[in-house]
């Protein structure tokens, strides 16, 4: 891991490659998913009763620094909670969003139906105990 702010194109080259396709001005039907601190839904009432929705959280974060970089027009859909993250992969496969922007585990069965990106954020799941060299605990 580096902090650099540098893309990888393909080839293996900081250039961006003159054959891209421009994405400037396209419309992206962006599905994102409810799941603190990546993506958090806030509802506020103004004096008028009029509802306004904000999107925080590191989600929206990248869409709007990829917008702001890309230059698409975002038009985010946040997915209903009872939605799996396979109903997304479907939706996606499917036409219904052109992507999602979310915490979705990359899998050999979704990778058949989608494509991925490289990954942004990796994480795993331990379990962490004190350590005792003289027990031996078998937790399967």
């Amino acid at each position: 891991y580096t902090s650099t702010s540098v893309i990888l194109w393909p080839g293996n080259t900081v250039t961006l490659p003159s054959d891209s396709v421009s994405v400037s001005g396209v419309t992206f039907r962006i599905a994102i998913y409810e799941v603190t601190p990546f993506t958090i839904v806030t509802q506020t009432n103004d004096s008028s009763g009029n509802i306004t929705t904000t999107y925080t959280g590191y989600m929206p974060d990248l869409i709007n620094y990829l917008q702001t970089n890309m230059s698409f027009i975002p038009q985010i859909i946040l997915v209903p909670s009872n939605n799996t993250y396979d109903d997304l992969i479907d939706a996606v496969a499917n036409g219904m969003y052109d992507m999602v922007v979310a915490d979705v585990t990359v899998t050999a069965a979704r990778e058949e139906i989608v494509d991925f990106s490289t990954s942004m954020f990796d994480d795993s799941l331990q379990i962490i105990i004190r350590e005792a060299p003289n027990i031996n605990i078998d937790w399967f």
